[in-house]
């Protein structure tokens, strides 16, 4: 397939395109692997069915074979292909954030101390588009083909029992204690092949954050999560394959800010069943439309998308002296107890505003890097 149009889709649905979900179940089949926890079980938990899987012999000779044994410097591009074959199997949802949402939560700044209790997936199994085009500043690294624009993430979160040493890594002891239910969210940042050599040219980046504590500072949980790759292995990437760190940490970051607004208040979503919708239309075309429609099909996906079509007028504002420049005034999450005694927790979305708008004629709004405080 070398439809550069292809190039710009979602990891998951180039993945579909790729027929690679049928080629790992003729595997399992061949190497007597029992994939059912991990493809057609969401109560499994894609955590401990991942290290149940590395426990089977087939499973270990099948990563042996790819040169990516458990353990091993490259184990996390197979779990990668794990993640994504769950998501395909299940399957998973998928959100795409619009590029109006990506321009605000990139001039959107989350409080440092913000505690591990608000990040949370609404769904055990998600993938998050970042964007309806790849124009993100962010960026995933290939060891091979270098910089990708970061595309989107699989987002897996579990409650696990822990057994250190074996689910949990040892050097989590003082953190978690044995037998204790842990929240774990399993990662996997996607830099897209748009612009490289073929279809599966893309970027991988696969992290786990382990958070035994919902008080517990975000930033916390992500300086553990980068250092636990960078010191410990992680079981993922080798020393040739480490991407920036400072740029992984701002993937975190924009991460955390896309799904605090997916779950806020102020969140504006809409259905997209645009495969959906082609398919069922096939059967009442005529032979030529039918065979014009198929051709458009892989290009076609289902999808959640988020966030503002537009930079609506209301976000832009005035203010300001006479001799003060165009800029962003930060957005950020306003993070408050509400109802009955206040117990519970709300998170609100105030977004960037534009000083000094007035200032700008025909010209978009000035955009700058995303960095990471």
């Amino acid at each position: 397939m070398h439809d550069e149009r292809l190039f710009a889709l979602p990891h998951p649905r180039r993945f579909a395109l790729m027929n690679y979900l049928p080629m790992l179940l003729e595997v399992g089949k061949s190497l007597a692997i029992d994939f059912g926890p991990l493809l057609h079980d969401p109560g499994a938990g894609y955590h401990d069915a991942v290290c149940a899987l590395e426990d089977n012999p087939g499973f270990r000779r099948f990563a042996r074979d790819m040169d990516r044994s458990p353990g091993g410097a490259r184990f996390g591009a197979l779990k990668s292909e794990m993640m994504a074959a769950r998501f395909a199997a299940l399957p998973g949802s998928l959100f795409q954030t619009t590029d109006a949402l990506e321009a605000l939560l990139g001039e959107t700044r989350l409080p440092e101390d913000i505690p591990c209790g608000v990040l949370r997936s609404p769904y055990p199994c998600l993938f998050i588009e970042f964007g309806e085009t790849r124009n993100s500043p962010l960026q995933v690294m290939n060891p091979i083909s270098g910089a990708h624009v970061l595309e989107g993430v699989y987002v897996m979160e579990d409650a696990v029992s822990v057994r250190l040493g074996d689910n949990i890594p040892g050097w989590m002891n003082g953190l978690a204690a044995e037998g204790e239910v842990l929240r774990v969210i399993n990662l996997d940042f996607i830099g897209s092949p748009l612009g490289k050599e073929n279809l599966a040219d893309d970027a991988h980046q696969v992290m786990t954050l382990y958070l035994p504590d919902d008080e517990e500072p975000l930033s916390a949980a992500f300086d553990r999560c980068v250092s636990s790759a960078w010191s410990h292995g992680g079981g993922t990437r080798g020393a040739a394959e480490r991407i920036d760190e400072q740029c992984f940490r701002a993937c975190l970051w924009h991460l955390a800010c896309a799904l605090l607004y997916i779950q806020s208040s102020e969140v504006r979503r809409e259905w997209l069943p645009e495969e959906s919708e082609a398919r069922a239309a096939l059967g009442r075309l005529g032979a030529k439309k039918r065979a014009r429609a198929e051709r458009r099909l892989p290009r076609l996906y289902d999808r959640v998308r988020v966030g503002p079509q537009a930079l609506p007028p209301e976000l832009v504002g005035g203010g300001g002296g006479g001799a003060v420049r165009p800029h962003w005034r930060r957005g950020h999450f306003r993070h408050q107890r509400v109802g009955p005694g206040r117990e519970k927790r709300e998170v609100r979305y105030i977004a960037p505003t534009l000083v000094r708008a007035d200032r700008i004629s025909d010209t978009p709004p000035p955009t700058k890097p995303y960095s990471v405080r």
